[in-house]
């Protein structure tokens, strides 16, 4: 087909992902190094109240961002808390299987598309037969995955997901915009009953360390979110977030790393999703 994505493991580097691709006649290739298991809390800096999404008994939380922004990791985390601290019956459906997690109080099965399955639709209509307590969903492009995870979290189910898109309004916008017009208010309320959080996230080089630091949107869906969601108007979810503690704004953690030294101006405008907003800070 001209291109497969696939991942392997050496006892030398550990896990690797790797996507290759024919070009001008000849073959090239990307590889993405995970090391050896799932990175340790301390070392990938998450906010403390990210940390804490392991602890949902239930519902859908999705964690949203470009490829190679950090959002797989997170989820590992995530996923390596409630294997080590919670247990039960914990089930990745993946494409490539990225992380391989360590024994711990749950039992984990890991399931990659193409390989151990169709399609991440079908795999997750077997999970309601599976008995599973937490899935954890490697790609959300279309309806009909969507509309699954949702189904699993009414049940009863911890839902994780992946998601293309950079910043939590705009990956409830996404969500929302997969489904035909006349089906996107019955998957509003639907999707607003079910929503825990969402986390978006970017990966920006600083000048101090050279290491890339996370920025973040978190968002949790309080009554308020439920609401605007429900009612159509998700663009003013931005506003709650700008007054609501618990939560964090993306384009604020960008300017913070502009004020520590950490990006220069050019990098902080790069990043921002508002630039006009930055620009007004920066004068």
């Amino acid at each position: 087909t001209g291109e497969i994505e696939t991942a392997f493991s050496t006892a030398k580097i550990g896990r690797c992902r790797v996507h290759i691709f024919q070009q001008r006649g000849c073959y090239s290739a990307i590889f993405r190094l995970f090391g050896n298991g799932v990175p340790e809390v301390e070392k990938i800096l998450l906010p403390p109240s990210v940390l804490e999404l392991y602890k949902e008994k239930q519902g859908l939380i999705i964690v949203s961002g470009a490829a190679g922004s950090g959002r797989t990791t997170t989820l590992a985390v995530l996923i390596e808390q409630i294997n080590q601290k919670i247990g039960g019956h914990i089930l990745t459906l993946e494409s490539p299987i990225e992380y391989l997690y360590s024994v711990g109080k749950a039992m984990i099965h890991q399931r990659e598309i193409g390989m151990d399955t169709i399609n991440y639709n079908r795999a997750l209509k077997a999970a309601l037969k599976e008995d599973v307590d937490v899935i954890l969903v490697g790609d959300m492009s279309d309806g009909e995955t969507i509309k699954a995870m949702i189904t699993a979290a009414e049940m009863g189910h911890l839902v994780f997901g992946v998601m293309d898109a950079v910043g939590a309004v705009q990956t409830v916008e996404q969500m929302v915009e997969t489904f035909l017009p006349e089906q996107q208010k019955i998957m509003r309320i639907r999707l607003a009953r079910v929503l825990r959080a969402v986390v978006s996230q970017q990966l920006i080089p600083t000048s101090s360390s050279g290491k890339r630091q996370g920025v973040f949107d978190v968002m949790y869906a309080n009554m308020t979110i439920k609401d605007l969601i429900c009612e159509g108007k998700i663009a003013q979810i931005e506003k709650v977030m700008q007054i609501e503690e618990e939560m964090q704004r993306m384009d604020d953690g960008i300017y913070d790393l502009y004020i520590q030294g950490e990006i220069d101006r050019k990098q902080a405008l790069h990043y921002v999703r508002n630039i006009s907003l930055l620009e007004k800070k920066l004068l």
